[in-house]
């Protein structure tokens, strides 16, 4: 089963390996080669930047996490071309880690490199395009911009829609439920049912770690149109579906 620290770590992309930090004795200028003895080598060292970043973010070291992801990204624009998956998902890193801090500006500037540059590979990287479009929402979302935000999550849904892996049908959980959410605050609830629907019946067969908060959404939804037995009945399945490890103290 997928633990609550996979779950964080979805929305932000890595390559999933683990490096230690290289300690670096030269340095990178514009003139590197990129198909030097050395790529790989600072490939791995940009990667060890990028999986320190995250670990600091998932403890809420936001400033250092910025650092580490922007060093990496700067090795990678130094060391492959400029439309490589890296470059966009280490934008998408970033991008994602201002959500985080609250900086959307930022966040969305990320995002939009991440965004021009898979688009340049003409469809190769649906799921990486897929979660940059998610988080575009997400912002859009939180600016209160929900018809955009709709929009934009639909776009990651053509994205992910045909892809059959594991990543992509947890990514395809978080996006229906925040479908759902939009769908909500446009006044639909109807079809806002049907998304937490989708997104439920994905997380029985992928994931239940995340059904305790589909079943609070939908508690949220029937007690707004007041329909309170059926939000009291969610609200138990939310307690039940709690992930057990949540209430074990660390």
């Amino acid at each position: 089963m997928i633990s609550n620290k996979q779950i964080y770590k979805v929305l932000i992309i890595s390559s999933f390996s683990v490096f230690s930090l290289v300690s670096v004795r030269f340095g990178i200028d514009d003139n590197f080669e990129a198909d030097s003895a050395f790529q790989h080598r600072w490939a791995d060292t940009a990667q060890s930047y990028t999986d320190r970043g995250l670990e600091y973010a998932y403890k809420g070291n936001f400033e250092s996490a910025e650092t580490c992801l922007r060093k990496s990204l700067d090795i990678y624009q130094k060391i492959y071309q400029k439309d490589h998956r890296k470059i966009g998902i280490t934008n998408t890193n970033l991008g994602y880690l201002f959500i985080m801090n609250w900086k959307y500006d930022e966040a969305m500037y990320h995002l939009e490199k991440a965004e021009e540059i898979l688009k340049l590979n003409h469809g190769k990287y649906p799921n990486e395009l897929g979660t940059v479009l998610i988080n575009k929402g997400i912002i859009f979302n939180k600016l209160g911009d929900f018809r955009k935000a709709k929009l934009t999550q639909k776009m990651a849904l053509k994205n992910l829609l045909d892809l059959d892996d594991s990543r992509s049908k947890f990514a395809m959980i978080y996006l229906y439920n925040s479908l759902a959410g939009v769908t909500n605050s446009l006044g639909d609830y109807h079809k806002a049912i049907e998304y937490y629907v989708m997104a439920e019946n994905l997380a029985l067969e992928h994931n239940r770690d995340f059904l305790h908060v589909i079943y609070n959404n939908l508690g949220n939804l029937y007690r707004e149109i007041n329909n309170f037995r059926q939000s009291e009945a969610y609200y138990i399945k939310a307690i039940s579906e709690f992930p057990k490890q949540s209430l074990n103290p660390p």
